[in-house]
């Protein structure tokens, strides 16, 4: 058995593998540019992506995924609720925004992100 590796170490070893993919798999997720992610973590709401995230269902408290098109309704000036997630918002100076409202885009990335918005039914 000197300098041969056991077929019990291979099976293992191949075990190991093919469950820490399946793991990987599971908890990696995919935002494109025109998409975030708003994340619950101990009371604490973190906006992620674009880009690749980690989605650690022990940790985090509720995860949801927002894209451009989204429909959502304002709380306050500077606040609205999408899909259950109240979440910063940004619009322009000279418009109120009241009731339903969609995201165009996405100002920042990261943490720093607010949500572009304009009402529902504008262009």
């Amino acid at each position: 058995m000197d300098g041969q590796i056991s077929v019990r170490a291979v099976v293992y070893v191949a075990t190991a593998t093919i469950l820490i993919g399946l793991w990987a798999l599971g908890v990696l997720r995919i935002l494109s540019d025109n998409q975030r992610a708003t994340v619950r973590v101990f009371g604490r709401l973190l906006i992620k992506g674009p880009g690749l995230t980690f989605y650690i269902p022990i940790a985090y408290e509720g995860w949801c995924r927002h894209s451009v098109g989204d429909l959502g309704v304002t709380t306050s000036a500077n606040r609205a609720i999408f899909q259950g997630v109240e979440i910063p918002i940004k619009v322009s100076p000279q418009r109120h925004v009241a009731g339903t409202i969609k995201i165009v885009g996405f100002i920042g990335k990261g943490p720093n992100s607010e949500f572009l918005v304009e009402p529902q039914g504008e262009a």
